[in-house]
């Protein structure tokens, strides 16, 4: 029960600039991880389409 209440006066007095910092760097992290799997998936898309081709001629 100690605990409980300790971590719920942490989150009360939590800063509210540190949880916007915190929610920017994990949006951050998530378009970041986006993009990277976007890049791949083209990447596959473009080497399937070239190994098709490949294979026709």
């Amino acid at each position: 029960m100690d605990d409980a209440e300790a971590g719920m006066e942490n989150a009360l007095k939590t800063n509210p600039k540190d949880i916007a910092k915190q929610y920017e760097k994990q949006l951050s992290e998530l378009r970041e991880a986006y993009g990277e799997d976007m890049l791949e998936n083209k990447f596959l898309k473009k080497l399937q389409r070239h190994l098709a081709s490949t294979e026709e001629s």
